[in-house]
């Protein structure tokens, strides 16, 4: 009994890579593109807000744009996690 758990443990193993190869190799370079743009678009708004945060004098709009600042960031933190989750080593960061 333990071989055949083993067996059907190896066998879902390499079913699970050979999707994850496949859905790698479907994301197009225009797809890898939009991908790029929008992380970045997520880290210019970590930026944007971080220099709102120093500009304005009221402590609560500080806050705020930290807060706003903080939420973008792990935006932009959980999508590179999924992907390195779902890429292994190939994700696009």
């Amino acid at each position: 009994m333990g071989r055949i758990f083993y067996r059907q443990k190896e066998d879902r193993k390499a079913c699970l890579e050979s999707d994850r190869n496949e859905r790698q190799e479907k994301m197009t370079e225009e797809a890898r593109k939009a991908l790029i743009k929008a992380q970045q678009g997520e880290l210019d708004g970590v930026e944007t807000y971080l220099m709102l945060a120093e500009v304005v004098h009221n402590e609560d709009d500080v806050k705020a744009f930290k807060e706003l600042a903080a939420d973008e960031g792990k935006l932009l933190q959980n999508d590179a996690a999924y992907r390195i989750k779902e890429a292994g080593d190939t994700a696009i960061l």
